[in-house]
């Protein structure tokens, strides 16, 4: 067992005969006994001291210690006396300069001494040492090397005698000491986890322990931890993490584990010395999958044109963090995964960036990777619509010529539109087209100059991609001449043209409108629809794309008196000559198609107009013969051309009928003017 040694660091003499006086701060101090009448009665002088304990380990058990001082004894008597000095435990410390009889501590319990017979007395100074061991190293004996002690000297026969000790004091360099004999205490170290704890191997992971001991009352102090080693073996090699001072908790770095299970022990010193281990604990180092979970987006509409976020949360049977996630997506319902991105790391979120996703309906998974890089199950799916623009067409292409055509490629298409301007005005816009096809030729020639052709898909989802423009020229290049003629006919004017060309096609053209076609061998047409002065030009059509216009002619459509006949038979005309009691009556009613809303609090409605119009005419005439009345009655309801010698022109449902029967028959005939469209279409 070691050893330590201990110095007196206070000294002071106190005396029962002048109680509140002290003698301190010298070299040596005298302790002596009284002229006493009994073994008995205290000494007159008596020196207490305390030592420097700062140096005693914490937690030291103590299984002896010696008192030692400096001392020279003087006896004033021949007799055989027999002579102690005895050390005393006090209950408290002191102050040396103040001490005196009077405050002195209070001797807890009788203390060890050291004895011998006059006849045995030294001389001069020598080394007296009084031992405490056993139940004396204990308790409140031990307490006392903290407190304070009290030498004095006394004699078993001391009636008429004086014993007179002169002691060195912490002064010199012979002061009292106390001379400990210990060993370490018997310390228990406790992991703060069991067999099957699981340790990461690729991830740092925090232990702790606690440290215990077996108390004694030879202990002086509380024993601590000044250092300790976290031992881990893994696959035959062992790593040792120290820990310096007190702490009992450690980090063990990742990649310390290399296999499935390991083990650890800890071992830990204490300030008063000595090891202690704790059993060699087994620990599993091989990390189980967690269960993914997809978030969002769930069950809603997102935006493949902006980027998303993903969310999905992670749930480790361990409690250790993912390393890696991988999304898929699936846009068969779940039949084929393809992968959509990879997150790094413990997070649970990423970005999908704008244009990733496809449009419609699309399904979405997650799994999580585990820190030994091992994958979980996929998450079940989560379903979401795909709201995102389609792709503009890849390239726009025209053949740039008279009766243009455009073309282009795209995917997703369900339909499109169409557009052509020049210098800012819109020359034709197709609306929307619904369909597979990529190609359509204008309906119409355009005019010479530059133009900008514009194309647009919509997707099953209706939703349009941006515009994808061309910019181009025409320039006609006409071939032969063509000259154009009219020739007045009843009910209508026809128009004859010559040319030495050879064309595909004739359109006629009144007022710049198409309203006729004739086949390429044909000269002549005829025009039964028009009312009145017209100008007409003969358009003669290639192969090639290219047109040749005629001369512009004037043509004249005259009629007697009334004349009707149903639209697109104009070869039976219903000449109407007569109206009793004067020239026939014609009457005009038209009305703007307005909507009247009532609002709470305005007394009078708000008009809106809805940009639909009603014209209906009322013409009446007079007929004599009943086949004439019931060809009339034979037009009710079919769309119906009028003309009249005043140069009136009605196209429309022939609505009613009045008549009034006298010897001739008076009517009425109502027309309701409906949309029917001459213009017709190039090939």
């Amino acid at each position: 067992m070691p050893d330590i040694t201990l110095f007196a660091n206070q000294m002071a003499v106190v005396s029962r005969t002048e109680p509140n006086k002290n003698w301190s701060g010298l070299d040596t101090l005298e302790i002596k006994t009284g002229n006493s009448q009994s073994y008995d009665d205290p000494p007159d002088k008596m020196a207490y001291l305390s030592f420097d304990t700062s140096n005693i380990p914490a937690g030291a058990v103590v299984s002896k210690y010696v008192v030692r001082f400096y001392a020279q004894l003087t006896v004033d008597t021949t007799n055989d006396q027999y002579i102690e000095f005895e050390v005393d435990p006090q209950d408290r410390s002191f102050v040396q300069s103040a001490i005196t009889y009077n405050t002195r501590p209070a001797q807890t319990q009788k203390g060890s001494s050291y004895g011998f017979f006059q006849t045995n007395v030294p001389s001069g100074y020598v080394w007296y040492e009084v031992v405490f061991d056993g139940e004396m190293a204990a308790g409140e004996y031990l307490k006392a090397l903290q407190n304070s002690y009290r030498i004095q000297v006394s004699l078993e026969y001391g009636r008429n005698t004086t014993a007179v000790a002169q002691i060195k004091a912490p002064l010199s360099q012979q002061g009292p000491q106390a001379v400990i004999t210990y060993s370490p205490p018997v310390v228990h170290v406790s992991p703060g986890f069991t067999d099957g704890l699981y340790i990461p191997k690729n991830l740092a992971k925090s232990i702790s322990w606690s440290v215990g001991y077996d108390s004694s009352d030879h202990m002086i102090g509380t024993p601590k931890q000044v250092s300790a080693e976290v031992r881990c073996k893994s696959g035959g090699t062992t790593k040792t993490i120290r820990v310096d001072g007190g702490a009992t908790t450690a980090t063990i770095p990742a990649g310390t584990f290399t296999e499935g299970t390991g083990q650890i022990q800890i071992a830990i010193t204490t300030t008063a010395g000595g090891m202690a281990e704790s059993d060699w604990i087994t620990v599993n180092n091989t990390d189980e999958t967690g269960t993914a979970i997809a978030v969002s987006p769930r069950g809603v509409r997102v935006d493949g044109d902006t980027n998303q976020v993903f969310a999905w949360d992670y749930d480790s049977p361990t409690g250790t963090p993912q390393t890696k996630a991988e999304l898929q997506v699936s846009y068969d319902g779940g039949g084929k995964w393809q992968a959509l991105v990879t997150a790094q790391g413990d997070v649970r979120q990423t970005t999908v960036s704008a244009g990733t996703l496809e449009a419609g309906a699309a399904a979405w998974r997650v799994r999580c990777f585990n820190s030994d890089g091992n994958p979980g199950e996929y998450s079940a799916a989560a379903y979401i619509i795909v709201v995102k623009k389609p792709l503009p067409p890849s390239y726009v292409t025209t053949n740039a010529k008279p009766r243009l055509s455009v073309e282009w490629a795209s995917v997703n298409q369900q339909g499109y539109q169409v557009q052509v301007m020049s210098t800012g005005q819109l020359l034709f816009d197709s609306g929307t087209v619904f369909g597979l096809v990529k190609q359509l030729t204008l309906p119409e020639f355009l005019a010479d100059g530059d133009f900008t052709a514009q194309v647009r898909v919509i997707d099953k989802q209706g939703l349009w991609s941006e515009w994808v423009s061309i910019d181009g020229s025409v320039q006609n290049v006409p071939a032969e001449p063509i000259s154009a003629s009219t020739v007045k006919r009843r009910f209508g004017v026809s128009v004859e043209w010559t040319t030495e060309g050879e064309y595909r096609a004739f359109y006629l053209l009144r007022d710049g409108i198409p309203v006729g076609k004739a086949g390429a061998e044909a000269r002549e047409w005829t025009d039964w629809a028009a009312n009145g002065k017209h100008w007409y030009t003969v358009r003669g059509v290639k192969d090639d794309g290219y047109y040749t216009d005629s001369n512009a002619v004037v043509g004249i459509t005259s009629v007697p008196y009334g004349a009707i006949c149903q639209w697109g038979d104009f070869s039976n005309w219903m000449v109407l000559k007569l109206h009793e009691g004067g020239p026939f009556v014609h009457s005009e009613k038209r009305s703007a198609g307005m909507e009247y809303v009532q609002y709470a609090g305005r007394a009078l409605p708000v008009a809106y107009e809805t940009g639909w119009k009603t014209v209906s005419h009322t013409v009446e005439y007079t007929v004599r013969k009943k086949a004439e009345w019931e060809a009339l009655k034979a037009l009710e309801g079919q769309t119906v051309l009028y003309k009249d010698y005043r140069g009136t022109r009605v196209v429309g449902t022939l609505e009613s009928v009045e008549a009034e029967h006298t010897k001739r028959i008076n009517f009425s005939l109502t027309i309701q003017e409906t949309d029917v469209q001459e213009r017709i279409a190039y090939d």
